[in-house]
């Protein structure tokens, strides 16, 4: 319906829509069939015959399936469209006249176009079946007897439906009967199809006159261009052209999963992480792609009944509080959205207890909603979409991924991060994430560090020459440990990895441990406090009890100490090393040292050639960094020894 002839395939969209392998069609258009007029199935080839690109991969599948049954969309602009018949060589040309995106509220799109042979106008509308059954007029029976009876045929009407004797009389009138049986084939024909995990459309049309359509755009460009009620009066006028739609046909899309997606939630979930699925598809097609996803923690789900008032949400709440924790739950939007308005506090805290959580029927609204509760109290929320539909809820969460698909860049540009697959999510939470949170901290960490210990050394300076306010060092000296001694190395543990890519995949309960915030609490904070005031101390007063006469001699240990201090930490820090940081630390001890031969002013060149300086600049090195040295190698023991746990 929006579809466009384009040089580039779509490429791989994650959720990769394909054809279904049967198409359902309307009554009317299988009338010749035995089982008429119940729904036919046309069996459809998966070959591809041309490459298209749309707002939706349904469009995709349904031009990509009209173009194997031999009717191919030729050409497409802003203004007009052409179709070709292959079977008769005759190009079908079409101007249009009004084209209705598709709208969350409204749940459909819909096309005016204009045959340029016959000068008939059609409007054309698909969308889901919620929006459109209520639309739909039941009149495709009796125009169907009355054309076959125009041919001198005998009709018949075959249907099943267990009567009353009032029911059996009003049956017997022709218009009746269309009333009784298009709804009916409708709703069983759509739960059908959801069942088997197929995304369904109903496709209708309503036939305008010229006169009919002029009215209707001379009060559609007014609604339109009103400054008050703009929405309303616009809706008015559309609710006029969709009364007394014809039934063209339902299709079925199969919404096929990704590769590796249903591995990839595994690991999430052996990770700790609960994943809720919001999706705009019926229930049925909901619960059918979550059994296939194995979302949940069991194979047993609890669909929620319709909840319409505050007293159906309360019966709802107390049949959930009667279930065991690690629940599978299954909930329309609009029952989720009755039962938050009546009780938001009881049913978050029931649904934060469910292992899996699906929301089908799910407005972008509803979903933003959802993402905003859970991060209201204290809960990190990672949104994942590919959609339009999807942006706001991706901007409402701490974390946005948005996927590269077939339905756009809207939520990857929208997003904190973009992937080009669902897949990948495994390997950005369980190995980038992971890392990027311990490098993170042990980066701030160390900016804590490299600023306190020069702090607790010039403390310590001014207490013992009785609260004096001489600084420590001159200011160039100051400038060149925050910047040229320590930076390079400091930031180069941005490369560190504690453990290899192909172990945090494999072993995806290491996640669980980045949870509890040991890297960066207030314990972490307080024991490197304690590292930094322990080791300007022993600088500080090391350097005092080991000058001799001059001032500049304290300086030039205690300097020299306190970079040596600060690389050695940082050599104690890595796990695993990186040729960056092998040349971050040679580069920065050999500016310093080319610092000391250069800048007399601040150092003295013969006392620092002398055996004096190096002897006791070492011995206050080895006196701050050795006992945590010490530590540490506990420390790596018992986490090697915890990891082997969590492994095993």
């Amino acid at each position: 319906m929006a579809s466009s002839v384009v040089s580039e395939s779509c490429g791989g969209a994650v959720p990769q829509q394909q054809l279904c392998d049967y198409q359902a069609a309307s009554p009317d258009e299988c009338s010749a069939s035995p089982c008429a007029p119940g729904p036919c199935t046309v069996p459809v080839s998966r070959q591809q015959l041309c490459d298209y690109q749309a707002a939706s991969p349904d469009e995709v599948a349904l031009v990509k399936w009209t173009d194997m049954m031999g009717v191919s969309l030729y050409r497409r602009d802003l203004h007009n469209i052409s179709l070709k018949l292959r079977a008769a060589n005759e190009i079908m040309q079409f101007s249009i006249l009004q084209i209705f995106p598709f709208t969350s509220e409204s749940k459909m799109m819909g096309i005016i176009v204009q045959d340029e042979n016959t000068d008939v106008i059609t409007y054309y509308v698909k969308g889901a079946d919620v929006a459109l059954a209520r639309l739909l007029a039941p009149a495709w029976l009796g125009a169907e007897c009355r054309r076959l009876a125009a041919e001198g045929l005998r009709t018949l009407v075959v249907a099943k439906k267990t009567l009353t004797r009032n029911e059996y009389l009003e049956f017997e009138a022709g218009r009746d009967v269309a009333r009784l049986l298009a709804p009916a084939w409708l709703g069983a024909e759509c739960r059908r199809l959801a069942a088997e995990g197929l995304r369904t459309l109903v496709v209708a049309k309503k036939t305008l006159t010229r006169n009919e359509y002029l009215e209707f755009e001379s009060e559609y460009k007014e609604a339109r261009l009103s400054v008050q009620n703009r929405s309303e009066r616009t809706a008015a006028a559309l609710s006029k052209l969709h009364c007394g739609l014809t039934l063209l046909g339902l299709t079925g899309v199969e919404d096929r999963l990704a590769d590796h997606v249903p591995r990839s939630l595994a690991m999430l979930r052996t990770a700790g992480i609960k994943i809720w699925m919001l999706t705009g598809d019926k229930l049925e097609t909901a619960l059918c792609i979550a059994r296939s996803l194995h979302l949940g923690g069991g194979t047993n789900w609890f669909t929620a009944n319709t909840c319409t008032s505050r007293r159906d949400a309360y019966a709802l709440l107390q049949a959930l509080t009667q279930h065991t924790d690690d629940m599978d739950l299954i909930i329309e939007g609009e029952t989720l959205e009755e039962c938050l308005r009546s009780y938001e506090e009881e049913f978050v805290e029931v649904l934060q207890r469910c292992s899996g959580v699906v929301v089908a029927r799910c407005s972008p609204t509803q979903k933003a909603r959802v993402a905003r509760l859970l991060r209201a109290r204290g809960l990190v929320v990672a949104a994942v979409g590919d959609g339009g539909n999807d942006v706001a809820m991706i901007q409402e969460a701490d974390m946005g991924v948005g996927i590269e698909g077939a339905e756009g860049r809207a939520a990857s540009l929208a997003g904190d991060v973009s992937v080009r697959a669902l897949s990948c999510l495994a390997r950005l939470l369980l190995v980038h994430g992971r890392r990027a949170a311990m490098r993170s901290a042990a980066l701030c960490l160390f900016i804590v560090h490299r600023g306190l210990i020069v702090s607790t050394m010039q403390a310590v300076f001014s207490v013992v020459f009785y609260f004096s306010s001489v600084s420590l060092y001159p200011g160039f000296l100051m400038v060149g440990y925050g910047t040229v001694y320590t930076l390079l190395p400091v930031f180069s543990l941005v490369l560190d990895k504690d453990i290899p890519s192909s172990t945090a995949l494999r072993h995806p309960q290491l996640y669980k441990q980045l949870t509890k915030g040991r890297q960066l609490s207030y314990k972490t904070f307080y024991i490197w406090t304690g590292i930094s005031i322990y080791q300007g101390g022993v600088i500080m007063y090391g350097a005092l009890v080991l000058f001799e006469d001059q001032l500049i001699h304290i300086v030039e240990i205690s300097y020299t100490a306190l970079i040596l201090t600060e690389l050695i930490m940082v050599a104690l820090t890595v796990n695993t090393w990186h040729r960056l940081m092998v040349a971050a630390e040679a580069v920065s001890l050999l500016m310093y040292t080319a610092t000391l031969l250069i800048f007399t002013s601040y150092f003295d060149a013969d006392f620092i050639r002398h055996w004096d300086f190096w002897w006791k600049v070492t011995t206050i090195t080895l006196v701050s960094c050795l006992p945590l040295y010490i530590v540490k190698h506990m420390h790596r023991k018992w986490s090697a020894r915890q990891y082997k746990n969590i492994l095993k």
